[in-house]
């Protein structure tokens, strides 16, 4: 099989599932666009956003009640020198519900939701689960615990320490967060205190760039109708807020937007993904 044929043969398939049910074509699609997840993010929300860096994917988010790894996970996340980019990806229309709202404004609303807050300490609280030692995980010993737990002492190439320690004791599940530490520290090595401190800001990345937010309550009785109606009027003025930033910025972000962008890159999976955006949500 020729490489053109490769590429139309794996376009046609992730096309396909994408249309077929029952199938989380959404997971296929996070892989694929990974790589150019920053390009896309800067090149629509403008020069505010600084030159962005790709952190790591499926974070847990603290939240309420969670005890374990299972709870509520970020997409994607990036930074620039002065914020840390929480990007949701949604791969078909339609709003989002009040309880996943509700969690992002509880979580990123405000300046003191920082990394640490949100992202830091929860990763800290797996880590200190998972890999037990003679001291509790910290940002501060975060580079000494990595390297005490994979053996490896060097500052650098983190990420592959983390996957050659993974795959020679063949770990997975809530042990692979690992990886997630190994990808941070990638960043940053000496100055993990630097992201640990930095404010978020939430991006929604959809098929055309859609304001997400859940749709009006319709209640039979009037009396619950009417607070209901209340109710998500203050949801919706505190998300207007955390999702358009101070300086104007609006975050939404369009799928069929990136196209051009992803033809100017001219590398064969931009190609790639390219066609497979334009052929799901057109042109």
């Amino acid at each position: 099989m020729s490489e053109n044929d490769l590429m139309e043969e794996i376009r046609e398939r992730v096309v396909n599932d994408y249309f077929t049910p029952n199938i989380k074509a959404e997971v296929i699609l996070d892989t694929l666009l990974t790589p150019y997840i920053p390009q896309i993010v800067r090149g629509q929300l403008g020069e505010k956003v600084g030159s962005l860096t790709f952190l790591t994917k499926e974070m847990s988010i603290s939240d309420e009640g969670d005890e374990n790894n299972r709870g509520p996970k970020i997409d994607y996340v990036l930074e620039d020198d002065n914020f840390v980019y929480l990007v949701e990806l949604k791969t078909t229309k339609g709003s989002i519900n009040t309880k996943q709202a509700e969690r992002y404004i509880r979580n990123c609303y405000g300046r003191d939701k920082t990394f640490c807050v949100v992202l830091g300490k929860r990763l800290l609280d797996i880590m200190n689960i998972t890999f037990k030692l003679d001291h509790p995980w910290t940002a501060q010993t975060l580079l000494t615990d990595f390297q005490q737990v994979t053996g490896e002492g060097k500052k650098t190439d983190s990420e592959r320490c983390a996957k050659s320690y993974l795959g020679d004791k063949r770990l997975a599940s809530t042990r692979k967060y690992l990886y997630t530490v190994g990808q941070l520290l990638e960043h940053h090595a000496g100055e993990i205190q630097d992201l640990w401190e930095k404010p978020l800001r939430l991006v929604y990345l959809t098929p055309n760039g859609d304001r997400v937010f859940p749709k009006k309550p319709r209640k039979k009785d009037k009396q619950k109708q009417d607070k209901a109606e209340r109710e998500w009027e203050e949801l919706r003025a505190r998300w207007k807020e955390l999702y358009i930033a101070p300086d104007g910025i609006d975050s939404s972000v369009s799928l069929k937007a990136s196209v051009g962008g992803l033809r100017d890159a001219k590398d064969d999976l931009a190609q790639l993904l390219a066609d497979i955006i334009t052929e799901i949500y057109g042109g």
